[in-house]
């Protein structure tokens, strides 16, 4: 009586990550595939349930641009904002939907990989090891290129310049770039030394102090 009275589109078939949402209804990872391939494609499934009824209705439906089906594994969470963020399990892609299902990011791991699960979350890197640069001159100036393996409070880069490891008086600065930014020095001069800094310039780690080959 009761699988008689849940509409066809809230029908849901080898399933992950079962959910209860802020609004009271509920969620889950559709795999629609698995020891039988029920769906096309997987998807994001939100439905009601009338308790007292005892009747499910579709309310909502997620689903990748490129209607992946992901016979195993997968997860389907409600973001603050009243978005949505799905992993696709064996076929390792994520996507971001805005709450009315528009798909606002999409990417995947290595595609000969799984995701079991994947999150959206604040994340703070820091790495323990010092900045990194590397060192190229062109047109008679020192191309330096400037990293630290992905350190997520840096806002600019300072590269320092002299004869001596201990006499770096020239300076140049730029706004960090991405995970790894260029500053030009002008001339050759002898050490390099790339400094790492927050928003209000506070220097958060120093390379070391490499030379310049010409």
């Amino acid at each position: 009586m009761y699988k008689r009275q849940v509409e066809e589109k809230a029908a849901f078939h080898w399933q992950h990550d079962f959910r209860r949402r802020r609004d009271g209804s509920y969620s889950v990872f559709d795999n629609g595939a698995g020891v039988t391939k029920e769906r096309d494609y997987s998807r994001g499934l939100v439905f009601k349930v009338d308790e007292a009824a005892k009747k499910v209705t579709f309310a909502a439906e997620y689903v990748h641009p490129d209607r992946v089906s992901a016979p195993t594994q997968g997860n389907f969470r409600e973001l603050a904002d009243g978005g949505s963020f799905i992993g696709w399990g064996q076929d390792p892609h994520f996507t971001e939907h805005a709450a009315d299902g528009t798909v606002r990011l999409a990417g995947h791991l290595p595609l000969d990989n799984q995701s079991y699960r994947a999150y959206k979350s604040e994340w703070t890197g820091a790495p323990r090891d010092q900045p990194a640069l590397g060192l190229r001159v062109e047109n008679g100036n020192v191309i330096v290129d400037a990293s630290w393996n992905g350190h997520t409070g840096v806002a600019r880069w300072r590269a320092r310049a002299g004869g001596q490891p201990q006499e770096l008086s020239t300076t140049v600065e730029a706004a960090r770039t991405g995970f790894e930014t260029t500053l030009t020095v002008t001339g050759t001069p002898e050490y390099v030394v790339a400094e790492a800094l927050d928003a209000k310039g506070t220097v958060l780690g120093t390379s070391s102090a490499i030379p310049v080959r010409v």
